[in-house]
């Protein structure tokens, strides 16, 4: 079973967090946390975060008996928008640089050996009806 978890608009440079993202593919979700907590580089708490939230729904939505066994299959990590600003001490004379603040989502993409228990069909059917008339 495959379950996603996913941060966007993370401030720092994308390049910079696939380096920590490159060290925790093919970890369980356990030893990555534990990797994680660590690391001295910044990145590094943000992709914690996000490993958590994706320990977090399956132990939540999909009702894994044991979240932190997932295996966590691939990190992807995707340019977001960049916050641009002029600045006149960067470039030279009559050139003023530009300074690029720079934004990356983050998708972590885990893998789960055991078949998750979801409600029956029926039963969400019947809850939405039991909305409607007002009990």
């Amino acid at each position: 079973m495959i379950i996603k978890a996913s941060g966007k608009y993370l401030r720092g440079s994308p390049r910079k967090a696939r380096l920590v993202a490159k060290s925790v593919i093919g970890l369980t979700a356990g030893k990555a946390v534990a990797k994680l907590r660590f690391m001295t580089k910044r990145p590094a708490d943000l992709i914690l975060k996000v490993v958590l939230q994706g320990v977090a729904n399956a132990k939540n939505n999909l009702k894994l008996a044991k979240p932190e066994e997932i295996k966590i299959v691939n990190i992807l990590v995707d340019e977001g928008p960049r916050m641009k600003r002029q600045d006149r001490s960067h470039g030279a004379r009559f050139d003023s640089g530009i300074i690029r603040k720079r934004f990356y989502h983050l998708t972590v993409i885990f893998e789960s050996k055991e078949e998750a228990v979801l409600p029956a069909p029926e039963s969400i059917k019947l809850a939405g009806e039991l909305k409607k008339s007002g009990q």
